[in-house]
């Protein structure tokens, strides 16, 4: 028998009805709920995409999944933020890359309508327990608003979690000289107050449109920015440098930015005492990397989580840098190279977490282990911190189980077979 449209539609939601109310058990698992709270074990039950109960005695409600979590590890969704995954496949080809536009400002770009759900790159870091991303527009002065997203997704509509801020890059009084592995001594910019007094002259003109309140003239540069200006969207401005971050903490004063984050930040250990006066969230450029300067100590990136942490300053790091969209994949694990610098096991997990989380105004919904948030959780049979002993087993991501393969498991276990090293 045919049916008929209205049939058909009633059917779909049903079945969706159905599907959304399903229910997970996780039995015994071992908490590391993000917050920075010592390990705990538990019984986790998730319904309709939400964690509903955690408690130490049995839970009897009827589910659809038991999971047995004895000896297993449970931890929160890991957020990369200050990224351009999923916004550039490969970096030797031009095409493949759609994170940045021509021009200085740019404010009314946005990075979610480019983000990329069938990028190769996206399943390989899935599988690796980032199961939220940043994508960061690059370029220019101001190059646009971030979004954050799910990394595993049908399109864009469907990966959205919140367009979150405006991007502003500060031009630098120095420019560097040598490579990464043998950096030269640093020259002044001749260039930078022209470039500065653009960017400022800019902010206020945008900062004029959005007090004036006229309605007679639209401009969608100086409109993207109202956001900025009441507060409802954060202002990322990105600036490496000790001086360039003391110019980029003026500029935030001068024009009375109300949601201000500082990002790259390699030499904030300079300003340390003017970040904490003004308690401006940070996410740091990746940490795994060699110092700015020849007479820096060699292990000053590394430090830099712990010090942060010693002034109560909000952070979270970042995989910023050469060929970071494949690199993202390793962020819990250059979180966990800083535990030998001063961080806790659980200190390093909330900078990837919860603190994330915070800065990006998505902690209501994500980055900890508990009752009410979303279920977005990665279960492992060791330290998801360390490459050598964590072994992710399951994925869930708003309440649905996913594996943890990808194709380059796939092959790994192809040639494997063709060689004959399986046991």
């Amino acid at each position: 028998m045919k049916k008929t449209f209205l049939q058909i539609t009633i059917l779909l939601l049903i079945t969706s009805f159905i599907y959304s109310q399903s229910s997970i058990l996780i039995k015994n698992v071992t908490i590391h709920n993000g917050k920075g709270d010592k390990p705990f074990i538990a019984n986790v039950l998730i319904k309709n995409q939400f964690i509903a109960k955690i408690q130490n005695s049995p839970i009897t409600e009827k589910t659809d999944t038991i999971i047995d979590g004895t000896n297993l590890h449970l931890f929160p969704a890991l957020i990369s933020c200050n990224n351009i995954l999923g916004l550039q496949e490969a970096e030797a080809i031009r095409p493949t890359s759609d994170y940045a536009d021509i021009g200085d400002l740019n404010p009314h770009l946005r990075t979610l309508t480019s983000y990329n759900t069938d990028s190769k790159i996206l399943p390989t870091v899935f599988s690796n327990g980032i199961l939220y991303t940043q994508c960061t527009p690059r370029g220019g002065y101001i190059a646009g608003t971030s979004s954050v997203v799910k990394t595993k997704a049908w399109n864009w509509e469907d990966a959205v979690v919140i367009e979150d801020g405006i991007h502003i890059y500060i031009p630098s009084e120095y420019i560097q000289k040598g490579w990464w592995a043998e950096p030269d001594k640093t020259d002044k910019n001749e260039i930078f107050q022209q470039n500065f007094s653009k960017l400022k002259q800019f902010l206020q003109q945008s900062k004029e449109y959005y007090i004036s309140k006229d309605t007679s003239t639209f401009n969608p540069r100086y409109e993207s920015m109202r956001a900025i200006w009441n507060g409802t969207k954060n202002c990322y401005l990105h600036a490496q440098k000790g001086k360039d971050l003391l110019n980029a903490i003026q500029l935030a004063q001068e024009f009375q930015i109300p949601k201000v984050v500082l990002v790259g930040c390699k030499e904030i250990y300079k300003v340390i005492d003017i970040v904490k006066k003004y308690q401006y969230p940070i996410i740091l450029s990746r940490i795994n990397d060699l110092p700015s300067n020849t007479d820096d100590p060699i292990k000053i990136n590394f430090e830099l989580t712990s010090m942060l942490e010693k002034n109560g300053i909000l952070y979270t790091i970042s995989m910023e840098g050469d060929m970071e969209a494949m690199q993202s994949r390793n962020l819990p694990f250059v979180a966990g190279m800083s535990i030998p610098y001063g961080l806790t096991h659980e200190q390093a997990l909330q900078c990837i977490t919860l603190n994330a989380a915070k800065i990006l105004g998505i902690d209501k919904q994500l980055g900890s282990i508990e009752e009410g948030k979303i279920a977005s959780l990665i279960l492992s049979k060791g330290n998801i911190l360390d490459p050598v002993t964590h072994q992710i087993v399951s994925i869930i991501l708003e309440g649905k189980i996913y594996s943890d393969k990808n194709f380059q498991n796939q092959l790994y276990e192809r040639y494997l077979e063709k060689y004959h090293l399986k046991n």
